[in-house]
């Protein structure tokens, strides 16, 4: 149910993050994804000597990003269900 609420402010969601999510409701299991896909890594260049550490800059910034934007709304959609 959560996740069906959050998929009908995925707009919203994704304007606020300035990029396109990955939303898997994967039907007849316990748990749903959302996440942002691999392709968008793909500015960072694999030959790069750094490119494990620009690779977890990245991860926690989306994290961050996330958590900023979906924190808020997950505790909203958990009393608005739950009402």
């Amino acid at each position: 149910m959560l996740f069906d609420w959050l998929y009908n402010r995925k707009e919203s969601i994704e304007n606020q993050l300035g990029y396109t999510l990955q939303w898997d409701r994967l039907d007849n299991r316990r748990a749903c994804r959302i996440y942002v896909s691999g392709s968008t890594v793909g500015q960072i260049e694999r030959a790069e000597v750094h490119y494990l550490e620009e690779l977890r800059r990245w991860h926690i910034k989306k994290l961050l990003e996330f958590k900023k934007v979906l924190s808020p709304l997950v505790k909203k959609g958990v009393e608005e269900i739950n009402e």
